[in-house]
């Protein structure tokens, strides 16, 4: 899996076609998987995190923006921050 940065997106390449994906709060394993299954559906929120879910977890998706939207700028920040610095650390280790 390939990735270049692009407006401070993390655009990653999935198979034959680029999708994008950064990780939402504690989604880490779920970015995972969906990398692995190579899934098209896309949806973006706010701030420079774009997210793919696939049909099965839009329920579970719908309700973590229900959450993101009620969170403060200050803990959105945050929440991103701690999310880059886990990529950046895993990053290092390869």
């Amino acid at each position: 899996m390939g990735h270049v940065k692009v407006k401070k997106r993390k655009i990653f390449t999935l198979g034959r076609h680029s999708k994008v994906v950064t990780l939402p709060p504690d989604w880490v394993k779920f970015m995972e998987w969906i990398r692995d299954k190579k899934l098209d559906e896309v949806y973006t929120i706010m701030d420079e995190v774009v997210v793919v879910v696939p049909p099965e977890k839009r329920k579970e998706w719908e309700e973590f923006l229900r959450t993101w939207s009620k969170l403060s700028e200050i803990e959105k920040k945050k929440i991103l921050l701690q999310l880059k610095l886990k990529h950046k650390m895993k990053e290092s280790q390869k």
